[in-house]
């Protein structure tokens, strides 16, 4: 079956240019979690693989909740009071921690896996400090590290589980939206923001934080954006203890802003502290993108994979249908697009929803898991991935016995975005080759 759909969209300015990109739709079921939310995070318990999954809603709850990533059931759930919530496992299943806001603070919620009925428990509402945007990240070694801002400066602290206890807390720079990756060598932790439009990458020395200094462990390295700036850093490292995978691989994210309310996503690939090998405009076809596509990074095996959300109409939708949807690109820990994976080329983009979405701000969460302590082989992965579309929140994931989040076949779904102005208007042509797309 052929569909072949003509959208006229409102569009002032003379611009003119083709670009093509090819998306292997999803047919796999979205699982509904929620409705409406306004923040999500995702991690995935070694050994077992039950996807915890965060996110708030706008009565000042963060919710967790886990799933069963064979049946999609929920295995267990709690509340507690706060928003903006990351989340982060530990070595094994036997401990996940929350960051969050609240009243103004930056927490950590320490949960622990019971063995039983209920799945976790909460070992305590732990305060850290005053500040806002946080993130968590543990490494396969069990050692844990958050950052947030506070004041117009980037701040970080270590952590121990069991119970948990922060370390010294640290002001590091100027800056805001802080992300950070502890590598799995137990010794460099790699932290993004951005500071006035620019990409700031920096490395630090995790024994020298934990003493309460802030040592670089290699120069502070800004780049600078191709349009007006960036906006919501993300960084993600491999996991590669007995793996045998390049060690100190890591990949940061971030959106660009290319003005009139357009957004290019960009992904720089670095292997060995420091050492950028590659900087990838990962929208290349479609970067057209006025909802923030809020792109995020995660690694299976050495492989670098990067999702964010996408409207294919370059402009506010006149007539339906809303064409917008979350995908994922893969590529090498060396940034050349994974050959043999289900994005094997450029252009190419996986469907992580089932064409469904109509939303204007989707905050997408992805992340991987092995097997106990990041022990990594080649046929061992689970992948869970959370977004929304308005209102709600849903959550699958991919693993051997399924192994992508579309079903593999001849069935491809071809994006043109004819930028040719008419009469001030944009015609955005959208064909579709496929024989069934299962809901």
């Amino acid at each position: 079956m052929k569909k072949r759909i003509t959208l006229l969209l409102a569009f002032c300015g003379l611009l003119a240019s083709v670009t093509t990109a090819q998306v292997n739709p999803a047919v796999n079921p979205d699982i509904m979690l929620t409705g409406t939310i306004e923040n999500t995070g995702i991690a995935i318990a070694p050994d077992f693989q039950w996807n915890a999954v965060v996110y708030d809603d706008p009565a000042g709850v963060y919710y967790i909740e886990w799933r069963d990533p064979a049946t999609g059931l929920q295995l267990h759930i709690d509340k507690q009071a706060g928003y903006n919530p990351d989340v982060a496992y530990y070595a094994n299943p036997d401990n996940v921690n929350v960051s969050y806001e609240n009243a103004g603070m930056v927490w950590v919620d320490d949960y622990y896996y019971t063995g039983g009925s209920p799945l976790y428990v909460l070992g305590a509402n732990n305060p850290v400090s005053t500040g806002y945007n946080s993130n968590i990240d543990m490494n396969s070694l069990g050692q844990g590290i958050l950052t947030w801002e506070d004041g117009g400066a980037v701040w970080m602290c270590c952590f121990q589980i069991g119970p948990f206890a922060a370390g010294p807390v640290v002001p590091v720079a100027g800056g805001a939206h802080p992300d950070v990756a502890l590598l799995d060598n137990g010794q460099d932790i790699v932290l993004t923001y951005q500071q006035g439009g620019m990409l700031v990458v920096e490395t630090y020395d995790y024994p020298s934080l934990c003493a309460g200094g802030a040592v670089l462990t290699t120069p502070s390295m800004f780049i600078p954006p191709t349009g007006l700036g960036y906006s919501y850093p993300r960084v993600q490292a491999n996991r590669n203890v007995m793996s045998g995978w390049p060690p100190e691989a890591y990949t940061v994210v971030a959106q660009d802003n290319m003005g009139g309310g357009f957004f290019d996503v960009m992904a720089h690939f670095f292997v060995g502290t420091g050492a950028l090998v590659a900087s990838n405009l990962v929208n290349a076809g479609i970067s057209c993108a006025p909802s923030f596509p809020l792109p995020v990074v995660a690694y299976q095996h050495d492989e670098v994979h990067v999702a964010f959300a996408q409207n294919y109409t370059c402009a506010p939708i006149i007539s339906p249908p809303s064409l917008r949807d979350v995908l994922m690109v893969q590529y090498d820990f060396i940034g050349n697009h994974a050959p043999g994976s289900t994005t094997p080329g450029p252009g190419t983009f996986q469907e992580v929803n089932n064409m469904m979405l109509n939303f204007t701000f989707s905050s997408t969460s992805l992340n991987t898991e092995y097997d106990g302590n990041y022990i990594v082989m080649p046929g061992n992965y689970c992948e869970g991935v959370a977004f929304n579309d308005p209102g709600n929140l849903f959550w699958k994931k991919r693993d051997p016995a399924t192994p992508a989040f579309r079903e593999s076949g001849s069935e491809k779904f071809t994006v043109t975005v004819d930028k040719g102005v008419t009469e001030n208007l944009i015609t955005v042509e959208v064909s579709s080759t496929e024989s069934e797309i299962t809901a």
